[in-house]
């Protein structure tokens, strides 16, 4: 979910008026006026059911679309359909990847016909509890006005409907699949198939989106195994007046930027974090300022929304314009408190920006410091979102092996089931193959830094397989929970990235110890 930017000719200014005119226009002649004046949708009698941990309020959700599992469903069709372009090219799900906590991997999203968005992609991740819903627009605070940027906007093109709004209509009214869900999401309309009706299905589903099972959430839920000690040293550097990450990134969202239903006060900050300084004066690029775009006001200038942190080792690159690539680059901007760019248009040093937030003061680390600062936030992905079928593509092949339930990432020799039951290993087995596969684990880590990508792929393999035949053992010893995360990480955090061939050695060796203090911790809850 992206924003407009003000260009910065007044010339392409005017230009984009009339072009704003002109879809207010189009949007009364096409239905979309009942979106700006919000009409009632129909309630479903299968209710709608928020499972959320005791910690996370319930969101707001507007009573003019309430939640149901009818629209929810055909809001999930919608968003991973390309007939949703005007070029049926793309559909929302090309910006907004589940994979990647959808997200796209982009510094800056590509629309339909090619026009790059100066944003970067944000995550979708608990979308429903943010009081803000672009990087620097104050006025959007609700889902269903913030959807139709994308779907009809042309500075920069999007999904490229204006023009088109008939043509991509009749695409899902001569399906007779959609004409059956559309009926069903919204009973006793003569014409269900509206835009909207197709605003408030992807309002219901991107609202469903919700992600509170990361290691992190386990943790706060009482499972004291479920963060590696690396990872719970960085949170508490994370949550120290030394760092002051929390100020901007808190609460249950880890965002400074939440709301929740019944909320009294209601905070929409906007910061500037001394990532530009152009003129020595606080500027930024002229095509990406930020609030200012919105107030022009000079003191809004490079004010950008403070993003959740959930999920946030997927989805890099990071900052408003993508310009940084890696956690570590972040943290070290941070801990420098500004960046300085020493060449180019926008050479300058964000730290000695007058209009940077005093929250940006920076701070020093050691790289020890650093990587667990890093294994905090890795410790905030979520799993079970990325791969949870209710939020997956529906028109995708389904894998062939795929016969488990659990949605959480698994190695092929997981998923086929055995014909033949697991036995349960005594204790003193149990600890024995443990302390096999924690030696295993030192052989890798001098595998890593050795280099050799392809010799450490096939050890973490066969160091995943050793894990995955403990698993009954485990589950016997009351320690299949801590096992699962165990291996969550190994195959999250090691296999697929030396499968990618772009991990660093670095975070592999942080990951590594993360992995053998996990089983150590679970070694020892057994007993």
């Amino acid at each position: 979910m992206r924003s407009f930017t003000r260009s910065r000719s007044e010339a392409k200014r005017r230009s984009r008026d009339g072009a704003v005119i002109a879809l207010v226009l189009a949007c009364v002649f096409a239905g979309l006026v009942s979106v700006v004046s919000p009409q009632p949708a129909t309630a479903s009698r299968r209710p709608w059911v928020w499972d959320l941990p005791s910690y996370v309020p319930p969101p707001r959700v507007p009573e003019w679309n309430p939640m149901t599992p009818e629209k929810f469903e055909l809001g999930r069709y919608l968003f991973y359909d390309t007939r949703l372009s005007g070029n049926g090219t793309q559909s929302c799900a090309t910006c907004h990847q589940q994979r990647l906590a959808f997200s796209d991997g982009l510094p800056q999203s590509i629309g339909s016909t090619g026009d790059i968005h100066p944003r970067n992609a944000q995550s979708l991740a608990n979308v429903a509890w943010f009081s803000t819903l672009t990087w620097a627009n104050p006025l959007l605070t609700e889902i269903e006005k913030q959807i139709p940027i994308p779907m009809f906007g042309e500075f920069p093109v999007e999904l490229g409907i204006t023009g088109k709004e008939q043509e991509v209509l009749d695409r899902f009214r001569s399906d007779p699949a959609y004409r059956r869900m559309f009926a069903a999401a919204f009973p006793g309309e003569a014409e269900p198939i509206t835009w909207k009706n197709i605003v408030y299905a992807l309002a219901t589903f991107t609202r469903g989106l919700t992600s509170f099972d990361s290691a992190y959430d386990r943790y706060l839920a009482g499972d004291r195994t479920a963060l590696s000690p690396s990872a719970i040293r960085g949170m508490n550097m994370f949550f120290s007046e030394d760092l002051e990450c929390h100020h901007c990134h808190t609460g249950f969202n880890l965002s400074a930027s939440t709301t929740f239903s019944g909320a009294v006060f209601i905070e929409r900050p906007f910061f500037n974090t001394g990532l530009y300084n152009i003129d020595g004066k606080g500027a930024y690029p002229p095509d990406n300022q930020g609030v200012k775009e919105l107030t022009n006001d000079p003191s809004d200038m490079g004010r950008f929304r403070p993003p959740s942190l959930r999920n946030v080792a997927l989805t890099a690159p990071y900052m408003h314009d993508g310009s940084m690539a890696t956690l570590e680059e972040v943290i070290r901007f941070y801990e420098r408190g500004g960046r300085k760019i020493t060449g180019g248009p926008y050479a300058g040093d964000g730290r000695l920006s007058p209009l940077k937030s005093g929250l940006v003061s920076g701070f020093t680390l050691t790289d020890a410091q650093r990587q667990d600062l890093i294994a905090f936030l890795e410790s905030l992905t979520d799993w079970r979102f990325v791969t949870d079928p209710r939020f997956s593509d529906p028109f995708a092949p389904a894998p062939p092996s795929q016969v488990t339930a659990t949605p959480r990432p698994a190695a092929p020799s997981a998923i086929a089931p055995s014909l033949t039951p697991t036995p349960i290993l005594s204790l003193q087995e149990y600890h024995a193959r443990l302390s096999a596969i924690l030696a295993e684990l030192d052989a890798l880590s001098a595998i890593v830094r050795r280099g050799s990508q392809a010799e450490a792929r096939q050890l973490a393999q066969q160091i995943h397989d050793r894990l995955h035949a403990l698993r009954a053992t485990s589950q016997h010893r009351q320690v299949g929970d801590a096992h699962d995360r165990a291996e969550t990480l190994l195959h999250g955090r090691l296999l697929d990235r030396l499968a990618s061939g772009e991990a660093r050695p670095t975070s592999l060796l942080a990951s590594i110890r993360d992995l053998q203090a996990m089983l150590r911790a679970m070694a020892k809850a057994a007993a």
